[in-house]
């Protein structure tokens, strides 16, 4: 009997870790996830700042008569 009540509470601990690695595992790959699409939008974001800047230089430049 005892052996029994010993093996029951290995497989709740057993079920339990599987569980709480699922979980863990999912937050982290959602969290890098937000991670990569933020990313993504600060590199555009900044690239889009970069070509308006170069426009406006280019602009300011231009010495010809209209």
């Amino acid at each position: 009997m005892m052996t029994g009540v010993v093996s029951a509470l290995m497989v709740v601990a057993g079920g339990a870790c599987a569980i709480a690695g699922y979980v863990v595992g999912a937050w982290r790959q959602r969290q890098a996830m937000e991670m990569e699409i933020e990313g993504d939008f600060v590199d555009s974001r900044e690239r889009f700042l970069d070509l308006l800047e170069t426009l406006r230089d280019e602009q300011s430049r231009d010495n010809r008569p209209n």
